[in-house]
């Protein structure tokens, strides 16, 4: 039988590794902490006005210190990435008018 164990992302560090000696949370468990949903937070983390984050490999990281100071100001901290730019829409207008003269 193989003893390897896999590690799932939305699970604590287990006791006993830094990280939880830390007060650290992943993803998933920082988002319930703060109630909103994990797409949420990722939202959040991409446009730059998310909690501070620690990323250790691909996985993202939040101390219980970093989500408090975040919530004590009112949510409006800035993370250390810089926000991405978001694809620009276009007006509910041009789009109307576009199909009519299509069809």
């Amino acid at each position: 039988m193989n003893n390897t164990t896999t590690t799932n992302p939305h699970e604590l560090p287990p006791n006993g590794s830094l990280l939880a000696d830390l007060d650290y949370l992943n993803e998933a468990r920082a988002a319930i902490a703060l109630n909103v949903g994990t797409p949420t937070l990722i939202g959040y983390r991409k446009a730059g006005v998310g909690p501070k984050f620690t990323l250790i490999g691909r996985r993202v990281f939040y101390s219980r210190t970093a989500l408090k100071e975040w919530l004590e100001a009112g949510g409006t901290l800035q993370t250390d990435d810089p926000p991405r730019k978001l694809k620009a829409k276009r007006p509910v207008a041009a789009n109307l008018a576009r199909r009519r003269a299509v069809a």
